[in-house]
């Protein structure tokens, strides 16, 4: 991508990768989570190092990773997904 002067822009320096942060109600579900959050299942367990997604409780605080980035002058929310 050029930015208008020539000079190439190397898109991955507009990437930001952050995390936001989630507390467990009573009936969440990790998979339901991730369905909402639209982020696969083992990526959520991988942030958090959970092995068995049944093992969550009511006020655990877990990790959603997710991505900022821009493209055309408009910033844009991704999450990260590691199948």
């Amino acid at each position: 991508m050029e930015d208008g002067v020539g000079n190439i822009i190397d898109e991955m320096n507009s990437r930001v990768n952050m995390t936001r942060y989630y507390k467990i109600k009573v009936g969440d579900t990790l998979s339901q989570l991730a369905e909402d959050f639209e982020i696969s299942l083992s990526t959520i367990k991988q942030a958090n190092n959970i092995q068995n997604a049944s093992y969550i409780k009511k006020g655990q605080i877990i990790k959603i990773p997710y991505t900022i980035y821009e493209r055309d002058n408009n910033y844009y929310c991704r999450t990260i997904t590691k199948n």
